[in-house]
Protein backbone atom coordinates (compact mmCIF):
# COMPACT_ATOMS: atom_id res chain seq x y z
CA UNK A 1 0.00 0.00 0.00
CA UNK A 2 2.57 2.74 1.16
CA UNK A 3 4.79 1.45 -2.18
CA UNK A 4 1.05 2.39 -4.57
CA UNK A 5 1.11 5.49 -2.57
CA UNK A 6 5.02 6.58 -3.27
CA UNK A 7 4.27 5.68 -6.81
CA UNK A 8 1.26 7.51 -7.49
CA UNK A 9 2.38 10.57 -5.39
CA UNK A 10 6.10 10.38 -7.96
CA UNK A 11 4.08 10.37 -10.52
CA UNK A 12 2.29 13.28 -9.69
CA UNK A 13 5.42 14.99 -8.94
CA UNK A 14 6.83 14.22 -12.26
CA UNK A 15 3.58 15.14 -14.12
CA UNK A 16 3.69 18.56 -11.89
CA UNK A 17 6.87 19.17 -13.24
CA UNK A 18 5.83 18.43 -16.83
CA UNK A 19 3.16 21.24 -17.10
CA UNK A 20 5.25 23.86 -15.31
CA UNK A 21 7.91 22.99 -18.17
CA UNK A 22 5.56 23.28 -20.64
CA UNK A 23 4.05 27.01 -19.63
CA UNK A 24 7.73 28.54 -19.87
CA UNK A 25 7.86 31.05 -22.75
CA UNK A 26 10.36 30.85 -25.18
CA UNK A 27 13.59 32.32 -25.72
CA UNK A 28 13.10 34.70 -28.17
CA UNK A 29 9.62 35.29 -26.01
CA UNK A 30 11.88 36.11 -23.03
CA UNK A 31 14.68 38.66 -25.08
CA UNK A 32 11.03 40.58 -26.31
CA UNK A 33 9.73 40.73 -22.71
CA UNK A 34 12.73 42.05 -21.83
CA UNK A 35 12.82 44.80 -24.02
CA UNK A 36 9.44 45.88 -23.34
CA UNK A 37 10.31 45.59 -19.40
CA UNK A 38 13.14 48.17 -20.26
CA UNK A 39 10.12 50.33 -22.24
CA UNK A 40 7.60 50.25 -19.96
CA UNK A 41 10.61 51.61 -17.39
CA UNK A 42 11.56 54.15 -19.75
CA UNK A 43 8.28 55.48 -20.02
CA UNK A 44 7.73 55.69 -16.41
CA UNK A 45 4.64 52.99 -17.44
CA UNK A 46 2.40 51.44 -14.62
CA UNK A 47 3.56 47.99 -16.29
CA UNK A 48 7.09 48.75 -15.59
CA UNK A 49 7.02 46.65 -11.93
CA UNK A 50 4.83 43.84 -13.88
CA UNK A 51 7.07 43.31 -16.68
CA UNK A 52 10.14 43.17 -14.17
CA UNK A 53 9.11 40.38 -11.76
CA UNK A 54 7.81 38.35 -15.48
CA UNK A 55 11.04 38.35 -16.69
CA UNK A 56 12.92 37.79 -13.42
CA UNK A 57 10.93 34.51 -13.04
CA UNK A 58 11.57 33.33 -16.84
CA UNK A 59 14.97 34.77 -16.69
CA UNK A 60 15.35 31.42 -13.99
CA UNK A 61 17.48 28.49 -16.00
CA UNK A 62 18.15 30.42 -19.42
CA UNK A 63 21.39 30.15 -20.62
CA UNK A 64 24.00 32.99 -20.35
CA UNK A 65 24.42 34.00 -23.90
CA UNK A 66 20.32 34.42 -23.87
CA UNK A 67 20.19 36.60 -20.71
CA UNK A 68 22.85 38.74 -21.94
CA UNK A 69 21.14 38.99 -25.60
CA UNK A 70 17.89 40.52 -23.42
CA UNK A 71 20.15 42.54 -21.55
CA UNK A 72 21.22 43.80 -24.99
CA UNK A 73 17.87 44.28 -26.37
CA UNK A 74 16.85 46.06 -23.19
CA UNK A 75 19.73 48.29 -23.10
CA UNK A 76 18.35 49.50 -26.64
CA UNK A 77 15.11 49.28 -26.18
CA UNK A 78 15.74 51.63 -23.39
CA UNK A 79 17.90 53.87 -26.12
CA UNK A 80 14.80 53.59 -28.18
CA UNK A 81 12.56 55.30 -25.80
CA UNK A 82 15.11 58.25 -24.69
CA UNK A 83 15.59 59.10 -28.52
CA UNK A 84 13.95 62.60 -29.69
CA UNK A 85 13.22 61.03 -32.85
CA UNK A 86 9.62 61.13 -33.26
CA UNK A 87 9.38 57.67 -35.47
CA UNK A 88 11.20 56.26 -33.00
CA UNK A 89 8.78 57.30 -30.26
CA UNK A 90 5.90 56.03 -32.44
CA UNK A 91 7.53 52.82 -32.77
CA UNK A 92 8.10 52.48 -28.94
CA UNK A 93 4.45 53.56 -28.39
CA UNK A 94 2.89 51.06 -31.01
CA UNK A 95 5.60 48.15 -28.71
CA UNK A 96 3.89 49.10 -25.43
CA UNK A 97 0.44 48.54 -26.63
CA UNK A 98 1.02 45.97 -28.92
CA UNK A 99 3.30 43.23 -27.96
CA UNK A 100 3.97 44.22 -25.26
CA UNK A 101 0.47 43.50 -24.02
CA UNK A 102 0.89 39.79 -24.24
CA UNK A 103 3.11 40.06 -21.67
CA UNK A 104 1.34 42.11 -19.61
CA UNK A 105 -2.11 40.18 -19.90
CA UNK A 106 0.50 37.04 -19.11
CA UNK A 107 0.66 38.43 -15.14
CA UNK A 108 -2.92 38.64 -15.05
CA UNK A 109 -3.98 34.76 -16.51
CA UNK A 110 -0.63 32.80 -15.06
CA UNK A 111 -0.26 31.41 -18.52
CA UNK A 112 2.48 31.50 -20.74
CA UNK A 113 2.41 34.06 -23.75
CA UNK A 114 2.17 33.05 -27.19
CA UNK A 115 5.34 32.22 -28.74
CA UNK A 116 6.34 34.24 -31.63
CA UNK A 117 6.80 37.48 -30.43
CA UNK A 118 9.79 38.99 -33.04
CA UNK A 119 11.82 41.67 -30.81
CA UNK A 120 11.61 45.18 -32.52
CA UNK A 121 14.91 46.37 -34.89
Amino acid sequence: MRTAALAIAAAATVAAWGTAASARISDVDYIQASRCHALAAADGGADAEALKAYTKVEARGRPATIKRMADDAAAKAARDARSDSAEKQAKVAAELGGVCQAFIADQSTGTAAKSGATPAS
